[in-house]
């Protein structure tokens, strides 16, 4: 066959080009088959127009047959094209129009086809007909046993007979669940596994491969699942899903949708952050005909099925079980798609594994179920998703926002009536507060459900009341010059339990305690000191250590003897921090060194069993576990002690200086050189120093140190934000030894003196305005427009921080502004400050 004889044969001119732009846009290839038929049939006739074939016929022929399925395309598909044609106005709206509304797909069929007419010869249409015949012929069922269908419809709220009518006809002849809910639990997989192991074969809802099937997936085609066939010999299971989110393709996007619209919602995919009316009325027709084109791959799906198949929909709202051999019904009950897997194992005869889901067959036999309640949860940043708890007559609805959460007691018509029912409020909020934290790492904070930090291990800290230094102690690291700086027991118990500098009233107990740490201490005397969970006899440390339990904790055991305390760390499992120390020395009290030289021991997952020769203060083992532990501390080499407090002395350990006073009286010991020897006289300027330092810090006033190494505390990012304009902010921040870097605000808006930092400035519609907070803390007391500032937001998600409202020097405000960066930031929309650390 010559080139130009294959040219005159209608397939090979228009087919290719036909299944090629099928097989780009993703629309069915078997009306591609037979509109390439009958473009073939025009490209011939224009060819042989008055019997001559010219090369400005032939490019004639095929800018024809391009425009032709240009507009197909144009017409089937609108949603690949809008962003180029109808967003860019002009002619190329008018274009996309005229393929849209005017024609449509069919349209373009027909004109193709009048030119046909015009220009072929009359076997030829008759192969076109016979083309489209065979194209679009249904394929027959093709199963022998009955089998269980599973269709997900994402956006199925209702089923209404005008939008969906064979959704409607199907609910007429099946259980219809009214109360359903999508818990996002994954019960598909399970199924299909115990199915399979019941002698059920997977279908697969696309058989033909390739990239189409990939394109119609992306755009949620309904012809995807439509042209599924049933596998023959034996009994088989197919789960397919559908989504009103993704565009469908015509006619379906204008079935319900008004003609003369021309906003920015014009074709499902394109985007827009305004709404009118004509806006919501678009999105809303625009979703019903998505909804309409699943309806129709949902009756061709069926009319390929076995009557006798199970064909189970979960919608969003609402559930519909089909099995013939149960009488249609409808049920009030609340039900869960979890409850779907027992269900339908029952149905197939199969034995469903014990657990929470229930099987909803006594529902499709007209009986009561087991009263359940049903839990869902919205998606996005933790903190700011929505929960829903649903019994069987009403919801209530959890809604996080940044300015708070609010609480709805919906019926089923949708009216919040919360203010009429307190005591179901109660019960069920109640029930979804437990559901909510019974996920592991999440917590309860000012309202909020927030992330938990994973706290990696267990603490048991043995502290025994006088030991030698040289005591044996359980495997280890081992410091083998540890002091302690106070010789009264108590006192040096209190002060180690502090270790790390922490604002008044709190400690790192109460730091343990906002991560879920359970805190509890073993003593037989004494006070163990404020802030424990609970306190218990030394005798029952054992029993607590040997008890099973689900938390983490913080055990502080006080013990008279080193062998009990050996036996205790021996209880101890692999995920336990074991510290193992004394109060003080055992010696007499004219020994210093061996009085305030004790035993330290810290067993831990990464720490090397290699003896540790440097200077160690027992004060410093609370802000070491606190770092094991992954949490943050505020350490400092600055800590005011009591010791022997029946006389009244002070005892202020600094870097390696050690300082006693009592009355007018100081001596002063190098740790690390010789810890029994007084050496107040060689070095005055110390004792002068460290005295001021003692006597700042029994004040609470900080003492800026020059010589102090530490690493800067990472800055307090402070961004305020006035909404819809221009607003003054005013106020003052205090906070020692900070630097303060202006952001998007000029020098003038920030005045320091001292400790003191005033500023004034206007917030920025624009942008966000403020300060970068370069300091271990800080207070303020801050304004806008002459009204005091409480809109205070923190952390990742900017939630809403009444402990940030004042500053941040709580282990709540720090645990409020926590974040790595600051959350987006609308400056047009949103009003207050928000502070991230």
């Amino acid at each position: 066959m010559t080139l130009r004889r294959a040219a005159a044969w209608p397939p090979l001119v228009g087919v290719p080009w036909s299944l090629l732009i099928a097989v780009i846009t993703g629309t069915d290839r078997r009306p591609a088959v037979a509109l390439g038929v009958v473009l073939g049939v025009v490209a011939e006739g224009l060819l042989r127009l008055h019997g001559r074939r010219t090369v400005a016929r032939a490019l004639g022929a095929v800018v024809v047959l391009h425009a032709l399925l240009l507009a197909w395309a144009l017409a089937d598909t609108p949603e690949l094209y809008a962003p180029s044609f109808y967003a860019r106005g002009g002619a190329l709206r008018a274009v996309q129009l005229l393929a849209t509304d005017v024609l449509g797909p069919s349209g373009v069929i027909g004109l193709a086809a009048a030119l046909a007419i015009a220009f072929a010869r009359p076997w030829r249409l008759l192969a076109a007909a016979l083309a489209i015949t065979g194209a679009c012929a249904p394929v027959p069922p093709a199963a022998e046993r009955p089998g269980i269908v599973v269709v997900t419809v994402d956006g199925l709220d209702a089923i209404d007979a005008r939008v969906t009518p064979a959704l409607a006809a199907l609910a007429a002849t099946s259980t219809r669940f009214d109360r359903a809910s999508r818990t996002g639990a994954s019960w598909q997989a399970p199924l299909a596994e115990r199915l399979v192991a019941g002698g059920y074969r997977i279908a697969d809802p696309s058989p033909r491969r390739g990239l189409r099937s990939l394109v119609h997936a992306a755009l949620g085609h309904p012809e995807v699942v439509g042209d599924v066939v049933a596998p023959a010999g034996g009994a088989f299971v197919l789960e397919t899903s559908y989504s009103t989110a993704a565009p469908v393709a015509a006619p379906y996007y204008g079935r319900f949708t008004s003609p003369s619209y021309r906003g920015r919602f014009k074709y499902p995919g394109l985007a827009g952050d305004a709404f009118d009316d004509a806006d919501r009325a678009q999105l809303h027709g625009l979703h019903e005909g998505a909804l309409a084109g699943i309806d129709e791959a949902l009756a061709r799906l069926r009319a390929r099925l076995d009557p006798a198949t199970i064909l189970v929909v979960v919608g969003r709202e609402t559930f519909l079980v089909h099995a013939p051999r149960h009488a249609p019904g409808r049920s009030a009950q609340v039900v869960r798609d979890i409850d779907l897997a027992p269900t339908i194992l029952e149905l197939a005869g199969l034995d469903a594994p014990a657990g929470e889901a229930r099987s909803l067959v006594p529902a499709l036999r007209g009986e009561p179920l087991r009263p359940v309640l049903a839990f869902t949860e919205g998606t996005g940043p933790l903190a700011l998703r929505t929960r829903s708890v649903r019994d069987d007559r009403w919801t209530l609805t959890y809604t996080p926002t940044r300015a708070g959460v609010a609480y709805r007691l919906l019926a089923d018509d949708g009216i919040d009536v919360a203010a009429g029912h307190p005591d179901d409020v109660a019960r069920l909020r109640a029930e979804l507060w437990r559901w909510m934290l019974a996920t592991p790492g999440r917590k309860e904070r000012d309202g909020y459900v927030v992330a938990q930090p994973d706290v990696p291990a267990n603490v048991l800290w043995i502290v025994a009341d006088a030991l030698p230094a040289d005591v044996e102690v359980p495997r280890g690291t081992r410091f083998t010059r540890a002091y302690t700086t106070s010789t009264d027991p108590a006192a040096s118990l209190r002060a180690m339990l502090a270790g790390a500098r922490v604002p008044a009233g709190e400690g790192p107990l109460a730091l343990l305690r906002s991560v879920g740490v359970s805190t509890h201490a073993f003593v037989d005397d004494g006070d163990p000191g404020p802030g424990f969970d609970a306190v218990h006899p030394a005798a029952e440390a054992a029993a607590f250590l040997d008890a099973p339990r689900t938390g983490r904790f913080f055990a502080l055991v006080r013990v008279a003897r080193e062998d009990i305390g050996r036996r205790l760390a021996a209880l101890a499992t692999e995920d336990t921090i074991v510290v193992f120390t004394a109060a003080r020395g055992a010696s007499t009290a004219e020994d210093r060194e061996a009085a305030i030289h004790v035993p330290l021991v810290i067993a831990a997952a990464g720490l090397a069993p290699a003896p540790v020769d440097a200077p160690w203060r027992t004060i410093d083992v609370m802000p070491t576990i606190l770092e094991l532990l992954g949490l943050e501390t505020r350490a400092t080499s600055v800590r005011v002690l009591y010791a022997d407090g029946s006389r009244g002395a002070h005892a202020l350990v600094h870097d390696h200086w050690h300082l006693v006073v009592r009355d007018d009286a100081a001596i002063l010991h190098d740790l690390s050189r010789a810890p029994d020897v007084d050496v107040a006289r060689e070095h005055p300027e110390i004792v002068a120093e460290l005295r001021a330092r003692l006597v700042a810090a029994v004040a609470g006033v900080p003492v800026a140190d020059a010589r102090d190494t530490a690493a800067r505390p990472p800055p307090i990012r402070l961004r305020f934000v006035g909404g819809d304009g221009p607003h003054r902010v005013t106020g003052t921040i205090r906070a020692h030894d900070a630097s303060v870097v202006p952001v998007e605000l000029g020098p003038e808006a920030v005045r320091r003196e001292g400790d003191r930092i005033d500023i004034a400035f206007r917030t920025d519609p624009r942008t966000t305005v403020g300060l970068d907070l370069v300091a271990a803390e800080a207070t303020w007391e801050l304004w806008l427009d002459d009204v005091p500032l409480v809109d205070v937001f923190g952390g990742a998600d900017g939630l809403r921080a009444p402990a940030l409202v004042h500053g941040i020097t709580t282990h709540a405000a720090r645990a409020a502004a926590a974040a790595p960066a600051l959350p987006f930031i609308d400056p047009g929309r949103e009003r207050g400050l928000f502070v991230v650390r």
